[in-house]
């Protein structure tokens, strides 16, 4: 994929990989190690790290970890970027 088609700003931004369906235990077991391969790949072409959580919406497994982690992302950004405008 041609990452250099997307906003430059918006591809800079913190950003978190949310893997929802955890509980289909199988099919994500397979597969949560493929998605984690395929983002290390596009981590090393933007140059910028991603947070992978993976979800069960149908049994609340991980759903504080995500809100917890979108709260903190969302306060750091904006601190860091108020500290850049100042």
């Amino acid at each position: 994929m041609n990452w250099k088609l997307f906003n430059s700003v918006l591809t800079k931004r913190p950003s978190l990989i949310i893997a929802n369906k955890a509980d289909v235990t199988e099919v994500a077991k397979k597969n949560l190690p493929i998605l984690e391969s395929k983002v290390k790949e596009i981590e090393k072409q933007l140059d910028q790290q991603f947070i992978v959580v993976p979800i069960s919406a149908k049994y609340r497994k991980n759903i504080h970890k995500v809100t917890s982690l979108l709260r903190s992302t969302v306060e750091d950004f904006k601190k860091n970027e108020s500290a850049v405008t100042a």
